[in-house]
């Protein structure tokens, strides 16, 4: 296993899961929502269909010490058994569940909290946020190595080039290269990283990452994934051109586009030659030809590290050649070279990865009808509203006897969410898993499974509202909002309480079997 995954919540949810069966999973915890984490499989008497059902064996004990005796080929063939994909297929909603839909129930060791949707939430939120986080780390480690090599004169420390060299090559996802352009776009969304080679311990991870992913859509748990349009252009089946390379490597979609201009012939489709002379942003007619043959040689340089080790017009370092029928690149052949460049920038480099992710999604859900949406609607399926729509919110809101919206701290609490000065969209989705262990909202009210209720607090928060933060039942979307006296306090007290509050120690005392 690549050893920045090792503690990974996915990792160890990966092996427990990919081996034999069991009632009841230990999982140890790295991301900060629990010491242990259990998972109480769904009894199988509740599992539909009925194929499904009848195809899996009954359920073995299994209990975990902290150290896996299974080797990394048992787990990964194990892993992709009949009986896993009829776990990642199963949709068991428990009465007092609020709706929501499960393949497993999870149990945080050490912390007060039945599971009737929160916590399952919540894990199935970490594992995806784990892997989305590791560009940031990228990002934290680039910065300081830059900050670095301009204190030192140009000689970045040995940390941070460690970090960055260590997340560089294990995450499964980064950066797409436009975000070290500074006049690029989406300089924020992730691709497949290029850097980690495609062994069988990664493409395991990959597949399953879309287990997760697809048991999240199946179970309308909208997730954080910020990778680009283009990752669910895979799953839409759509046609991707020069304009998709450009929105993911601006300075490699113009080096084609020039190729394309040079080329002799001219490609003849009429879009494609108009996407290409507006990124190439050349005029052809002021050169001469020693100025084409001096570009061609420039975009013949940066086709290279575009190309495939297999190409014929793949140059070896060398001087030389693959083999002795490889071609020299000229106006001649720059067209098909420019094409083969684009075909393995978008398809060719990844389809391993992508297919591994794509194979590990159709455990969870049906894939074969996904290309009857498109892109940004399979986008929207998975991962929600990327910005938390106060409005809608709003509008699926309730209130208990103890409070309404005509009340004044309602008001402040309503207008505080909607002021980009009190909240940026990064605290707003914190408040959302502070108060249903998930960090998007649905796209539609029809597609909410619970309102949000507000009610209000009894005992001492009730006395004395400013003394007491807010809190939260994940299971039940539903936020206990003490009568704040003015706006400024309640900005302060929930902002504190979101960013805090990393356990759900509140909802009942710990049993003595559990402490």
């Amino acid at each position: 296993i690549p050893s920045m995954y090792e503690n990974s919540l996915l990792v160890q949810l990966m092996k427990r899961l990919g081996g034999r069966r069991a009632n009841s999973i230990l999982l140890s915890s790295a991301a900060g929502i629990g010491d242990n984490v259990r998972l109480d499989e769904v009894p199988f008497d509740d599992i539909a269909p009925a194929p499904i059902k009848n195809s899996l064996p009954p359920p073995a004990a299994l209990s975990f010490s902290g150290k896996q005796d299974d080797t990394w080929a048992t787990l990964v063939v194990n892993g992709c058994s009949a009986t896993d994909s009829a776990l990642w297929r199963r949709s068991y909603v428990h009465i007092l569940n609020g709706g929501q839909e499960r393949a497993f129930f999870v149990k945080f060791q050490g912390e007060g909290v039945t599971d009737q949707g929160g916590p399952y939430r919540a894990v199935l939120n970490k594992i995806v946020a784990e892997e989305a986080s590791l560009s940031d780390v990228l990002n934290v480690a680039r910065s300081f190595a830059a900050d670095n090599a301009d204190e030192q004169g140009g000689g970045a420390s040995s940390l941070s080039t460690q970090l960055e060299q260590e997340v560089s090559t294990q995450a499964l996802f980064a950066l797409c290269s436009n975000s070290d352009q500074p006049d690029a776009p989406n300089r924020d969304s992730l691709w497949f990283n290029s850097r980690v080679a495609d062994s069988t311990p990664t493409l395991a991870l990959y597949n399953f990452l879309g287990k997760v992913v697809g048991l999240c859509m199946r179970h309308q748990v909208p997730i954080a994934l910020p990778v680009a349009i283009q990752f669910w252009r895979y799953l839409s089946q759509d046609r991707m051109s020069l304009a998709d390379v450009a929105a993911l490597d601006l300075a490699a979609a113009r080096a084609i586009a020039v190729a394309y201009m040079l080329g002799k012939p001219q490609p003849t489709n009429p879009a494609l030659l108009e996407t290409a002379a507006t990124l190439s942003n050349i005029d052809l007619t002021d050169m001469d030809d020693d100025d084409i043959e001096e570009l061609v040689d420039d975009v013949s340089c940066a086709l290279q590290r575009l190309l495939p080790s297999t190409s014929p017009f793949k140059d070896n370092g060398l001087g030389h050649h693959v083999d002795s029928s490889a071609q020299l690149l000229s106006r001649a052949n720059l067209v098909s070279a420019a094409q083969e460049a684009q075909w393995h920038f978008l398809y060719g480099q990844h389809r391993l990865k992508a297919a591994s992710f794509e194979f590990g999604l159709g455990c969870s859900i049906p894939i074969r009808v996904l290309p009857i949406f498109a892109a940004s609607e399979i986008q929207s399926l998975f991962c929600g509203a990327e910005k938390l729509d106060v409005e809608l919110l709003e509008r699926v809101a309730v209130y208990d006897k103890s409070c309404s919206r005509a009340d004044a701290h309602i008001e402040f609490f309503w207008s505080a969410l909607r002021d980009d000065h009190c909240f940026s969209e990064h605290e707003r989705s914190q408040f959302l898993m502070f108060c249903w262990a998930r960090s998007r909202l649905p796209t539609s009210m029809d597609a909410f499974t619970m309102p949000f209720k507000i009610t209000a607090p009894t005992g001492a928060a009730a006395a004395e509202p400013d003394q007491h933060l807010p809190t939260s039942q994940t299971c039940f979307f539903t936020l206990t909002l003490p009568k704040y006296s003015s706006r400024a306090i309640l900005v302060k007290k929930l902002k504190y309480a979101i960013k805090h509050t990393k356990s759900m120690d509140a909802d009942f005392r710990v049993s003595n079997d559990e402490e």
